[in-house]
């Protein structure tokens, strides 16, 4: 034990038995290492002929995109928005507003595009719909420019329960569907070999 001496001649223990100076220099040092590793993690090197360019801020929290054939970005938020980046800006409104289960792993998290949207404008998302279970949905809507046309949704049954992997049965009075051709590239890779 490491003791202390005062300047009135007393000795006091210090109760970790390491000097103040030692434990001040180890904190020093893990918090300079801690903000190394954060700052050489931002800082992506890339291979030759690409470059690193921001399209958009102000985006809370995506969890997935996707280009539409005509070249607009539309990005999922987790706390439901799917929003659409156009000719390199963040529209105002959103494409649609989903209301999801944003917790954990959960919220909007895909989005995909019907092969032959430049004639049907079928446009297909994954998302946690709340309840008790929750559960995971796939569903279509119909692109009317920039947003959703209203009441154009049509559902699958659900995907998946609360957990991203386990398969679940449709709840009780669940009623709409898609036909079995939903594009796979929305659902996780884990679930892709599964049916829907």
């Amino acid at each position: 034990m490491i003791r202390k001496r005062f300047a009135d001649g007393s000795f006091t223990a210090n109760r970790s038995g390491i000097p103040r100076i030692l434990t001040r220099s180890i904190l020093l040092t893990l918090f300079l290492i801690s903000i190394s590793g954060f700052l050489s993690a931002r800082a992506a090197t890339l291979p030759a002929g690409f470059a690193e360019t921001q399209v958009a801020n102000g985006l809370t929290s995506p969890t997935a995109m996707d280009f539409a054939p005509d070249g607009r970005l539309f990005v999922c938020l987790q706390g439901g928005n799917l929003r659409v980046i156009k000719n390199g800006g963040l529209l105002a409104t959103p494409f649609l507003t989903l209301t999801v289960d944003s917790s954990g792993e959960r919220g909007l998290l895909g989005v995909t595009f019907d092969p032959n949207f430049a004639s049907n404008n079928f446009v297909y998302v994954y998302y946690t719909v709340p309840g008790s279970p929750a559960h995971n949905r796939v569903s279509r809507f119909t692109a009317n420019g920039d947003v959703a046309l209203g009441g154009s949704e049509l559902c699958s049954r659900p995907a998946m329960s609360e957990s991203i992997s386990s398969p679940i049965s449709a709840p009780v009075g669940f009623d709409c569907s898609i036909p079995q051709t939903i594009p796979q590239q929305i659902l996780p890779a884990e679930s892709r070999n599964r049916s829907i």
